[in-house]
């Protein structure tokens, strides 16, 4: 069992996707970076930027519209062999309504595509 977790921020195109991911990305960043810039240190393993373009330049996080998410989360998961991919929605500022907005799509639109996917790939 081999699995991928990112960020994910699908929305109904990839400007909007990456409009939410950038508002909501530095909130998150400082909730998260508290403590150590706190303590004046960093984190040992988790090395994470402070701006979301570079996230997902990175690939630590997807945001697009439906095809653009598809065809991203499929291109990791092959090049991993992986099994499994967890998605995680919420974070940052993001609302609740934008939150199942995107999981909405994510399970609309990504998840019959990854059935067919693994049907043809067994």
């Amino acid at each position: 069992m081999l699995g991928i977790n990112r960020f994910v921020v699908a929305a109904d195109s990839d400007r909007e996707a990456m409009a939410l991911g950038r508002r909501a990305w530095p909130v998150f960043y400082k909730s998260f970076m508290k403590l150590w810039k706190l303590h004046g240190t960093q984190p040992r393993y988790a090395r994470i930027p402070e701006d979301f373009d570079t996230m997902v330049q990175n690939g630590g996080a997807i945001a697009g519209s439906p095809a653009t998410v598809r065809d991203q989360v499929r291109s990791m998961v092959q090049a991993a062999g992986a099994n499994y991919f967890i998605s995680q929605f919420s974070f940052g500022d993001l609302g609740h309504e934008e939150v199942l907005h995107s999981a909405g799509i994510f399970a609309r639109e990504l998840l019959p595509a990854a059935q067919r996917f693994r049907e043809f790939s067994d």
